[in-house]
């Protein structure tokens, strides 16, 4: 599993008032390409970010660890967990947040092009 970036900008450290989960950018995007998942924590939370094929079977997962505060990005290759290309089509990412207190889901399509 990669590190996740935490992206800050210079001029404003600005910790997110909610929890936010950002369409992936590029969608679609190609077999051979990457997108990027971008995500807002209100504070510091266990985090899982999980890729689903339309079957609801999971083949990827890019988070499963505490992060701090703030705005993240993951990277997606199309790579599920067996290291192999994942096949053109629809796929879902979820993304889970949250302390033993709160807890926040949200979901968003990805679209692979062959």
């Amino acid at each position: 599993m990669t590190p996740t970036t935490v992206v800050d900008s210079k001029d404003e450290i600005a910790i997110p008032q909610k929890f936010h989960l950002l369409q992936n950018n590029p969608n679609p995007f190609g077999m051979n390409g990457e997108t990027a998942i971008q995500f807002e924590l209100p504070a510091e939370s266990t985090v899982q970010l999980e890729i689903f094929n339309l079957l609801g079977e999971r083949v990827a997962l890019l988070v499963d660890e505490k992060l701090a505060a703030g705005k993240h990005r993951k990277i997606w290759n199309a790579r599920p967990i067996d290291g192999k290309r994942a096949a053109a089509g629809i796929y879902f990412y979820r993304l889970q947040a949250g302390s033993n207190l709160v807890k926040w889901t949200a979901v968003k399509k990805i679209v692979v092009l062959p």
